[in-house]
């Protein structure tokens, strides 16, 4: 049985159905844009927003942000590289302090937090109405060791000097 349609009809019905198929093409389009887009960011735009501000407190000066993005790709790289630099930052922090208040070869306290100490003692003595004692200690003929043993052995009775004094 063959049927034979009108051109008007079947024109008509094939607009319809190209309609319906660029319907559903945008819609599709559409649907998967923004489920990329929300894909995108999750996985990237929030964690990377989340390492920016902790790296904005580290450069504020707290060495140990809080980040929550743990992940085992790339992000989470990046955000374990960041804690560890934090880290990092927090003992070369120690080590300068260390520096400029101790002597490198004895441990002691250096001049500048002896000076700092001192003036600490005396502004205390002062407000309490006492006295501050302060000892003088001078290895005699010092230069003589460095001259005629070497450097090495001057460190050496300096380092012992100051093991010494640090048990008195």
């Amino acid at each position: 049985v063959v049927g034979v349609q009108p051109l008007a009809e079947l024109e008509g019905a094939g607009r319809r159905l190209g309609a319906a198929v660029a319907g559903i093409t945008v819609a599709s389009v559409l649907l998967a844009f923004g489920l990329l887009y929300a894909l995108l960011r999750h996985l990237v735009v929030v964690p990377v927003r989340r390492l920016s501000e902790a790296a904005a407190e580290i450069g504020s000066g707290n060495l140990t942000p809080r980040v929550p993005v743990s992940s085992a790709d790339e992000l989470g790289q990046l955000t374990s590289a960041f804690l560890a630099m934090g880290q990092n930052l927090r003992s070369y922090a120690t080590q300068i302090e260390d520096l400029a208040f101790r002597d490198p070869l004895t441990g002691l306290p250096n001049r500048r937090q002896f000076m700092e100490r001192l003036e600490a003692a005396i502004a205390l003595a002062r407000r309490s109405g006492r006295s501050v004692g302060l000892a003088l200690l001078d290895l005699d003929h010092f230069k003589l060791i460095n001259d005629s043993l070497g450097h090495q052995a001057g460190d050496e009775l300096l380092k012992e000097v100051a093991q010494r004094l640090s048990w008195a």
